[in-house]
């Protein structure tokens, strides 16, 4: 039996290379959001306004976001041709065709599937019939969602996720780094003018760490580690196409279920991927 590891795990957990890489992942947003929330920090309003610099020297690195802090932590400790592996994750020629199409329809089906059983129980129709403009409906979520996956996806999964598959489960994983990502993503809920400002942290988080296996983990491991695949489907992540409810974390959950009982819960993989297909980190 072939032993060679696939490119989904890497081969150790580098724990300090890991903190390194969530401190400055995390570090820059929470101390944005803290002086935001604390009224040390606001948006600036103008050239002249005395909160440009600071804002501007925190913001930029949060915007950048987990990839450039990949990037960088690569860099430092793997040289360029760390750099080089990371990046060659985007694409991998033999990549399915089938798992990128996976990738952009499977959270649009399950929130059709959501709908359908929400609009049947409870007879509450769909609200993207009401709005009339579609393109505009569909097009904004899907440039924001697209714009988020590349600043964050080549951190998360293209860095992160092998390395805590190199100790750990798939299932236990993925579940860490949904822990680690919800709390990335929690200063957007408190920092005024970000997408998230005002929502109910308790009621996003389910959805959030059921996606993590739905969709991130279970594509990224089946594409062998493509980032390019994780990219989709979290561009399709912005979508709202109706009114999301309790119907939608169900369809989510019973999702997750399925795929952990036939794909397992170690790999989430049903078959490993042959070695031709493991990406070369030089």
């Amino acid at each position: 039996m072939n032993t060679q590891p696939v490119a989904y795990r890497a081969k150790a957990l580098e724990p300090r290379n890991l903190a390194l890489f969530f401190l400055l992942s995390l570090g820059f947003p929470f101390l944005l959001g803290a002086l935001t929330y604390a009224g040390i920090l606001h948006t600036p309003e103008g050239l002249q306004d005395p909160v440009l610099i600071p804002w501007a020297l925190l913001s930029l690195p949060t915007v950048l976001g987990p990839s450039t802090a990949a990037f960088v932590v690569v860099g430092l400790t793997e040289g360029k041709p760390g750099v080089i592996a990371l990046w060659k994750r985007f694409w991998n020629r033999d990549v399915s065709l089938k798992w990128l199409l996976i990738a952009v329809l499977i959270l649009p089906a399950l929130r059709l599937i959501a709908a359908i059983l929400t609009q049947i129980f409870s007879a509450t129709p769909y609200p993207f019939l009401v709005e009339g403009n579609l393109g505009g409906v569909l097009l904004m979520p899907l440039l924001i969602g697209l714009f988020s996956g590349i600043h964050e996806e080549f951190g998360w999964r293209g860095y992160a996720l092998p390395r805590l598959q190199a100790k750990w489960s798939a299932l236990l994983a993925c579940i860490l780094l949904g822990a680690i990502t919800a709390l990335w993503h929690l200063p957007g809920f408190i920092t005024p003018g970000e997408p998230l400002f005002g929502r109910n942290f308790w009621e996003w988080l389910p959805w959030h760490m059921l996606l993590q296996i739905v969709g991130f983990t279970w594509i990224f491991n089946n594409t062998n580690g493509n980032v390019l695949a994780v990219i989709l489907f979290h561009m399709t992540t912005s979508l709202s196409l109706f009114v999301v409810d309790f119907t939608y974390y169900g369809v989510l959950l019973v999702a997750a279920i399925l795929i952990v009982v036939f794909f397992g819960a170690r790999d989430l993989v049903r078959s490993k991927p042959t070695p031709e297909r493991a990406i070369d980190p030089k």
